[in-house]
């Protein structure tokens, strides 16, 4: 005997993209290889695989917990004391957000 599963459509993802899953507990829908942010195809054979990570996000509507992938572009942000775009980040307590390089650099200083 199979355990029937509970699939909802036309979630919005926190970019407003519309995603489907599977409810796996109490308000958790497990949206796959989808991105918990725009809604893209993480899957592998995409080219959004590699840098993709686990992510768990609350939908747009604040009534779901998406659990899927985080993509790339969705991770990126930009570096407070340099201006670039960065993948590689961490969050400081004095600046926000620091790529990996300017981060290095302050504590050689």
């Amino acid at each position: 005997m199979s355990a029937q599963q509970l699939v909802v459509t036309g979630i919005a993802t926190q970019e407003g993209a519309r995603v489907s899953g599977v409810v796996t507990g109490s308000n958790v829908v497990d949206i796959g290889d989808l991105c918990t942010c725009c809604g893209c195809n993480t899957a592998p054979g995409t080219g959004m695989w590699v840098n993709r990570i686990p992510s768990g996000a609350e939908s747009a509507d604040g009534e779901w917990e998406l659990d899927g992938y985080m993509c790339a572009e969705c991770q990126t942000d930009t570096c407070a004391l340099c201006g670039h775009e960065t993948l590689d980040w961490s969050m400081h307590a004095h600046h926000g957000v620091v790529c990996d390089d300017c981060a290095g650099k302050e504590t050689e200083a």
